[in-house]
């Protein structure tokens, strides 16, 4: 079956294929080098995937199946990964995307004296994402 990859916000086709399923789609659009940045892949099924390299940047992965798939290098910044515990069992991920979320959790809020424990703790990590000098900016 024809298979488009749309783009989230204007609705442009990415990359196109045929293929049985998205999963085989968004390998063959990495393996072509598709710019996959701004991506829909919202609810695909994207288990055990190699998304590796692969720039999703500013991609949906909303309510995708990320179980078990591989994301190491990849380009995610401003995707929105689901961020329940079902969906990050098993991803594989560098170190870099590591600092970046732990840079959303140091730039949270909260009064209790745990969370600013936990704050002083993860600092040096969240002072390696490569979003530290942005954050710094916007909250000086």
């Amino acid at each position: 079956m024809r298979i488009e990859i749309k783009h989230r916000f204007n609705g442009s086709v990415l990359f196109s294929c045929e293929a049985v399923s998205m999963k085989i789609a968004v390998k063959l659009a990495i393996e072509a080098g598709a710019d996959l940045s701004g991506a829909d892949l919202s609810r695909a099924n994207l288990s055990g995937a190699d998304l590796s390299r692969a720039n999703l940047s500013w991609a949906d992965l909303s309510r995708a199946d990320l179980l078990r798939a591989d994301l190491l290098r990849a380009n995610l910044d401003y995707t929105n990964i689901p961020m329940w515990c079902g969906a990050l069992k098993g991803i594989k991920v560098d170190f870099n995307l590591v600092c970046q979320m732990l840079l959303h959790v140091f730039a949270l809020e909260c009064a209790d004296k745990r969370f600013i424990t936990i704050k002083k703790a993860i600092k040096k990590y969240a002072e390696l994402s490569t979003k530290w000098g942005y954050y710094k900016e916007i909250h000086q």
